[in-house]
């Protein structure tokens, strides 16, 4: 077995109704060897919705425009 870096990703989904009703989901995946089964849920989580995209901040510490 040899050692190495694994491939992971996260990630999220949010759905929000015209009722206002949000839906948000987010997931940790790893990839795997077996081509029956090429990726292997880490977590699922019922996450938070994200803010609005007025409030949304870049890592410039910026308001997001539209």
């Amino acid at each position: 077995m040899t050692s190495g870096a694994i491939q992971t990703w996260r990630v999220r989904a949010q759905a929000s109704l015209p009722d206002g009703v949000t839906f948000v989901r987010e997931a940790v995946l790893r990839s795997s060897p077996d081509p029956t089964r090429p990726l292997v849920v880490l977590a699922w989580l019922e996450g938070a919705p994200a803010p609005a995209a007025a409030d949304a901040k870049t890592d410039e510490n910026h308001a997001v425009r539209p």
